[in-house]
């Protein structure tokens, strides 16, 4: 199965917090060998058999962005005002979720709060996908390959 697991923060050394959850799931996926795992997130210490899919302007555009707090941190202490780096975030995850449209799978880690789900579920499905959020995860299902 081909997983695209997706993160704004990464650990950039042992000693980095940030992101640490997302290390630790990057190499507990790895020692799956059923799992072909790329990831779109910082660069930092992953698996060899883990593919970093972040292009080199996209990986510009995350560290300038982490250097100014993370987007949670913009979200928080400017408001509205983030909202051009927002859009530029999903730009940036569009492209490179078009880039991986042969996986199977995609896991993305992060606030999701301002999204609404359905109190009594933590499931919603639509035709081309099913949807789980867990924490602050959302995993989708990619049954159709043309839907992004």
């Amino acid at each position: 199965m081909r997983v695209l697991l997706v993160g704004t923060s990464y650990p950039s050394s042992h000693d980095d917090w940030k992101g640490r959850f997302i290390k630790d799931l990057v190499h507990a996926l790895a020692t799956r060998d059923a799992l072909d795992l790329r990831l779109w997130a910082p660069p930092g210490e992953i698996p060899e058999n883990v593919v970093n899919v972040l292009t080199a302007d996209e990986l510009e555009w995350l560290h300038r962005m982490l250097a100014s707090g993370g987007i949670a941190h913009l979200l928080r202490t400017e408001g509205w005002k983030a909202s051009g780096t927002v859009f530029k975030l999903l730009r940036l995850l569009r492209r490179g979720y078009k880039r991986s449209g042969d996986v199977d799978l995609f896991h993305v880690s992060g606030d999701f709060s301002p999204f609404q789900y359905d109190q009594t579920s933590t499931k919603q499905h639509s035709p081309q996908s099913d949807f789980e959020k867990s924490n602050d995860s959302i995993t989708v299902s990619n049954r159709s390959r043309n839907t992004l």
